[in-house]
């Protein structure tokens, strides 16, 4: 029988982002989620615009640091 220091049900974006914070300390994870790590959030648009946004700042900081 495996042991976890902490089981998340729910792979959503707070649910998800719990687990991956959890890992950053060190502690043994189990996420489950019934269908896509993400949530309907996700794939159903309605964060959609913020992780577009969020995208868009990497890319320009990646082409920041190419040589024109």
């Amino acid at each position: 029988m495996e042991h976890y220091d902490l089981i998340v049900i729910g792979g959503g974006p707070s649910g998800y982002a719990g687990a991956m914070r959890a890992i950053d300390f060190g502690k043994k994870v189990l996420l489950i989620e019934r269908k896509r790590i993400g949530g309907a959030g996700v794939y159903d648009g309605v964060l959609t615009s913020k992780s577009l946004w969020e995208q868009a700042l990497k890319t320009a900081s990646i082409r920041k640091m190419i040589p024109a």
